[in-house]
């Protein structure tokens, strides 16, 4: 085993003392030399993107004032209330803390139901596929309003070429379907 010698002591010392002694940027100089990576200070920093910013339309401030000023939206209940960690599992990275769709199931009703035919995406788990998880313009948070919303997944030069729906024009598609499931094929209510 190597011996460390006064000489060397005092040489670890003395640098220390000056890197210390030193302005910001001599300092990142002297040990930008030595090492690699070290930080610019002057330089400027990137702000950190926020996931909750990316993922909406609101920053964070906004939201804070939501409740006060009236907004054309509606917010999912614990994200109004920054709950995150109802759903999220912020020490990992924001994963959701259960799988879809036993997450939303544990506050709202089992889609699935007792019916004996249940709407594709519902019976795959997809939530998401009708609904924002946070926020939407749309009463129930949905992703679109009315037929849009229905028309996004259906073919609408199919559904027009049933007699049936020579009105549909006029009427909203769960006038007559169940979104979730129903007793027949094409979930009537």
């Amino acid at each position: 085993m190597k011996r460390i010698n006064k000489y060397e002591i005092f040489l670890f010392i003395f640098s220390v003392i000056i890197l210390v002694s030193c302005s910001t940027t001599t300092r990142y100089e002297i040990l930008s030399t030595i090492f690699d990576g070290v930080p610019n200070p002057n330089a400027k920093q990137k702000e950190i993107a926020d996931s909750l910013k990316a993922d909406t339309l609101f920053t964070k401030n906004k939201l804070l004032t939501a409740k006060i000023k009236k907004t054309d939206f509606f917010y999912h209940p614990p994200y109004r209330k920054r709950l995150c960690n109802a759903c999220h599992n912020v020490d990992k990275g924001n994963k959701l803390v259960k799988p879809m769709p036993g997450l939303c199931y544990t506050c709202h009703k089992n889609m699935t139901g007792k019916d004996p035919v249940i709407h594709g995406p519902v019976a795959m788990g997809d939530c998401l596929a009708c609904h924002n998880p946070h926020l939407a313009k749309n009463k129930f948070l949905l992703k679109r309003k009315g037929r849009a919303l229905c028309l996004y997944c259906h073919n609408p030069a199919v559904i027009n070429k049933d007699k049936i729906h020579f009105a549909s024009e006029e009427l909203d598609c769960l006038d007559c379907h169940n979104p979730h499931s129903g007793k027949n094929k094409f979930l009537l209510n």
